[in-house]
């Protein structure tokens, strides 16, 4: 009788210590999404370096002196001597992908344009994307950027 009852307690203790092992562990430091939004949260310059702005291949750069890009770590943006429509003064954006699974290479802004992060680091941020007027008449904006950021 013993033997059967230390059985069993030892099966309830193996029991407790399986469930209590599989509750949901907290992960150590930030998400994936959160250390993107970390690194591109910052406000990003336009250098004078040839080639930091391209629209179709041609160097746009000088158009851009002194633009400016905030992004933010609650998903909004600023953008301050930038080109509307190809930049608009501000809006929010989203990583691409759903929910449970972001692409964090690429961005969607509020005008639902989807920006690629073709690079980013502590000092430089490299976004592309196909612009493309809203509506069926096309202007001279309508095409590939390449936009070479520093901070």
């Amino acid at each position: 009788m013993k033997s059967i009852k230390y059985l069993l307690s030892l099966s309830l203790l193996v029991y407790i210590f399986t469930i209590v092992s599989c509750g949901e562990k907290t992960p150590d430091g930030p998400t994936p999404e959160e250390a993107k939004i970390t690194e591109l949260s910052k406000t990003w310059n336009v250098g004078t370096i040839a080639n930091s702005v391209t629209f179709d291949g041609v160097d746009r750069t000088d158009d851009y002196a002194g633009f400016t890009l905030t992004i933010t770590s609650s998903k909004s943006f600023t953008a301050t001597d930038g080109f509307s429509p190809v930049w608009p003064a501000s809006g929010d954006w989203d990583f691409a992908g759903t929910a449970d699974t972001p692409d964090l290479n690429t961005i969607i802004r509020s005008d639902d344009v989807e920006i690629t992060i073709a690079n980013v680091s502590e000092t430089a941020l490299q976004l592309s994307f196909t612009y493309t007027t809203p509506g069926s008449r096309a202007k001279s904006t309508d095409g590939p950027w390449i936009f070479t950021f520093t901070n």
